[in-house]
């Protein structure tokens, strides 16, 4: 995005022909006008810096390639037997047993 840093640049040269204006001339017409341009310029910069970022972590993410998570895969891969609800409700209760006798 190299057009937004030549005008942040160009409201910055503007900024400072205005307050050259005003130093001469004395109108305040002047001082606002390159205080406006000051921002401006400011602006211009920040959003030229902001798409520069963006555009790198862009970059960045697609560049990257994808990250398996490795403990789904050994999961995958595991062949336990799985417990219905009722084999589960039955361990529960029999933990809250034990649980209640100690």
């Amino acid at each position: 995005m190299k057009p937004i840093a030549i005008v942040a640049w160009l409201s910055f040269a503007g900024a400072a022909i205005f307050l050259f204006l005003f130093l001469n001339a004395g109108i305040f017409a002047y001082l606002s006008a390159a205080i406006a341009s000051l921002f401006a310029g400011l602006a211009f910069l920040a959003l030229h810096k902001i798409i520069e970022l963006l555009t790198e972590i862009r970059d960045n993410i697609r560049a990257a390639p994808a990250a398996s998570n490795p403990a789904t895969e050994d999961r995958l891969e595991v062949n336990e037997p799985t417990r219905s609800i009722a084999e589960i409700e039955a361990s529960i209760e029999n933990a809250k047993q034990r649980h209640m006798t100690d």
